[in-house]
């Protein structure tokens, strides 16, 4: 006989759902006089003892501390964070080619260069930089150039010829074929690929001319630079480790770094996001491609009956402080609300409600009692 009781229980709860839920709550005693014929005796010399038990429950799970995180509005938050940051990488783009200052281009491996000295044809010369960074120039001979821009290896040659052979000699240099100054963009871009320049270009405008990030994208970037040593003259690497989100604020200085022919960068692939509360297997998970709080919660097995599928909040650190957003998960699947696309390091909380968390936990421990499971 209890065993039907319980699963007649069970039944009405999910086919009446909160309304039944309240009635077993503030009727409990008169609920459980009506349900006796279904049940033994000596389990309702108790009713009053769980009753209280109950009650106190409800009221500590309704108590509890609230979230000092700030709630904010889906314009602060972010609904398409990856959308509106390939916006914002665009415009910063088109600001730093504005904003640039050296648009020198520097002359290494590959390059093509067309030498005319005025009115002095036989000294006209098409010549390539070779992979040791020289070029065979007439009465001159071997030159190294690599890393000189074009009005500095103008210089060099009019001082040389002025040395030996002319008086004020007018020289002048034209690059026919760029080959040496080559960027690469690799990783979570949606066009990898290297690319030919003709003078420095910002993190900004690179990234922009691979398209923006792709959906798979984290908010990191790794640089990578190849510098000359200003003590021993060698190329040296030189990496960084750049946060997207600085560097669009403005609150990173290395925004403004100029990369080079030979520089590459790297956007790895989005982390991982915490799903927590009421889901069935809390925990991290890695991103997969772009994901939004129902994919998140899919992943984590779904929201038990105890959850709020109402009370969905998105914890997002926004200028160092924790932010929040309430997604309502009936609105989403009904497409009358807004899904959030996550970010790395993103944690979704799904609320408990104490009404339902009570009444489970009551006959889960009314369960164990009799010797049943209610799972």
């Amino acid at each position: 006989m209890i065993y039907r009781w319980i699963g007649a229980l069970n039944y009405s709860v999910g086919e009446s759902g909160l309304i039944f839920t309240d009635r077993f709550i503030v009727m409990n005693s008169a609920f459980l006089i009506y349900m006796s014929p279904l049940s033994e005796r000596r389990f309702l010399k108790s009713q009053g003892l769980v009753a209280f038990i109950l009650l106190l429950s409800f009221v500590a799970l309704s108590g509890c501390a609230g979230s000092k995180v700030v709630k904010t509005d889906a314009a602060t938050f972010d609904l398409n964070p990856r959308q509106d940051i390939n916006r914002q990488i665009a415009e910063n783009a088109t600001r730093a080619k504005l904003n640039a200052r050296d648009l020198t281009y520097y002359l290494g491996v590959g390059d093509v260069l067309e030498l005319a000295v005025f009115q002095v044809p036989e000294l006209e010369k098409t010549v390539r930089v070779n992979g040791r960074g020289e070029i065979v120039l007439p009465l001159l001979g071997i030159l190294s150039v690599e890393g000189m821009s074009l009005p500095q290896l103008e210089s060099l040659i009019s001082r040389r010829l002025e040395e030996s052979y002319l008086q004020n000699p007018q020289v002048s240099l034209f690059v026919k074929e760029y080959r040496s100054q080559q960027i690469t963009v690799m990783g979570a871009v949606e066009k990898p690929d290297v690319y030919s320049v003709r003078q420095s270009r910002s993190v900004f405008e690179m990234l922009s001319l691979a398209g923006g990030l792709s959906k798979a994208a984290g908010d990191v970037i790794r640089v990578q630079m190849q510098r000359k040593d200003r003590v021993t003259g060698q190329l040296k690497a030189e990496n960084l480790l750049l946060s997207l989100d600085k560097m669009i604020q403005g609150g990173s200085a290395v925004a403004d770094v100029r990369l080079r022919g030979g520089d590459s960068i790297l956007v790895p692939e989005a982390g991982v996001v915490f799903v927590e509360g009421a889901v069935k297997k809390p925990g991290s998970y890695k991103m997969q491609g772009e994901t939004n709080v129902l994919k998140a919660i899919a992943m984590a097995g779904g929201v038990p009956w105890e959850g709020k599928q109402n009370k969905v909040e998105v914890i997002r650190e926004i200028g160092g402080e924790p932010m929040a957003i309430d997604v309502n998960l009936n609105r989403v699947r009904k497409q009358k609300g807004d899904d959030v696309v996550l970010r790395d390091g993103d944690i979704v909380m799904v609320s408990f409600s104490a009404t339902k968390r009570a009444i489970s936990g009551f006959f889960r421990a009314a369960g164990q009692i009799l010797g049943y499971s209610l799972n």
